[in-house]
């Protein structure tokens, strides 16, 4: 049998083929009851027009483990192909994880699947009623790197992504971005104070003709005055920024992202323009900063992270397509 299955908050629909029988049925209506009646109305309708299954059991061929080897070509992250590609989008696509048990069956969402056929897996236990995630049995279909490219469910299709594109991936690249810009917000202020209220060393006439150091140029000053000032105020921004979307988003009602991107939402993207004007200039500044070796090693490492933090935060918003909604 082929299905194919749509839900959006008020309407849902559903399409059920068996070829086979050269018969198949498809519904539309208005409910916000996740399938619940076209479940029903397609049991009924096999039941009613479709032979009883068969009895006895088909045999099995396949030995149901994996091999380390064969799991190698399997294992990974899946990401749900029915998620918008190309409008912005707030939240994160299902994903599924695929690894392996201690026992050699595959493992998907925390389920036991054993082998049927080739790269055709069953349900060890079958699924509690109602449940319909995953389903009873899954497939894999192979890319041209001899690795598995897709997983298709009983309910949905996935596509094989790198760590980047996951959900797991992506928080912690965000909160990576966050504790950068946390430090120089932080640690920058407090640095400059306890440097302004610790004591001034006394002055040795003798000792400063044996050793004197010259006066950092006005150049140098007003550098190191526009570098931090640039990488604190692109610091405060971001992090502004990431608070104010979280909070607005908080208070959105239920699906008002369905139907495109709030106007509160939007205002908050104003900011990005902003951000990457920031960007360009600190890494100009950045360069300036190493070729005259303004301050020592840790404070040139620490400032070069800030115009990386902003691109780990731009790649980020691009692959949730949020980078030019403005």
């Amino acid at each position: 049998a082929l299905q194919q299955t749509g839900q959006w908050p008020g309407f849902n629909s559903a399409l059920l083929l068996f070829p086979r029988e050269r018969c198949g049925l498809f519904l539309a209506y208005n409910r916000c009851d996740h399938l619940v009646l076209a479940r029903r109305i397609l049991r009924l309708f096999a039941a009613r027009f479709l032979p009883p299954p068969r009895s006895d059991p088909i045999p099995r061929t396949e030995p149901p483990f994996v091999t380390r080897e064969e799991f190698e070509a399997l294992r990974g992250s899946y990401l749900s192909v029915r998620y918008p590609e190309e409008s912005p989008n707030l939240g994160f696509a299902p994903e599924l994880d695929v690894t392996r048990s201690a026992d050699g069956f595959l493992e998907i969402a925390g389920q036991r699947y054993r082998r049927i056929e080739p790269l055709v897996f069953e349900r060890v236990k079958p699924p509690p009623p109602g449940s319909r995630r995953i389903g009873q049995r899954v497939a894999f279909r192979m890319g041209h790197d001899d690795k598995a490219a897709d997983l298709i469910t009983e309910t949905s299709a996935y596509r094989r992504v790198g760590w980047s594109e996951t959900m797991r991936g992506r928080l912690i690249l965000l909160r990576t971005a966050t504790f950068v810009f946390l430090s120089v917000v932080v640690l920058w202020p407090i640095t400059f104070v306890l440097r302004w209220l610790s004591p001034k060393a006394v002055p040795n006439r003798k000792r400063d003709r044996q050793r004197t150091i010259p006066a950092p140029s006005k150049g140098l000053v007003t550098l190191s005055t526009t570098a931090r000032a640039t990488a604190l105020i692109a610091c405060a921004l971001a992090l502004g920024f990431e608070a104010s979307l979280a909070l607005t988003e908080l208070q959105l009602a239920p699906f008002a992202q369905f139907y495109g991107l709030p106007a509160s939402i939007l205002h908050l993207f104003g900011v990005m323009p902003v951000l990457m004007l920031l960007a360009g200039a600190l890494v100009v500044l950045t360069f300036l900063v190493w070729r005259r070796r303004l301050w020592n090693l840790a404070l040139r490492l620490h400032f070069s992270l800030v115009p990386a933090a902003l691109l780990l935060l731009f790649y980020i918003f691009y692959r949730q397509n949020l980078l030019w909604v403005v």
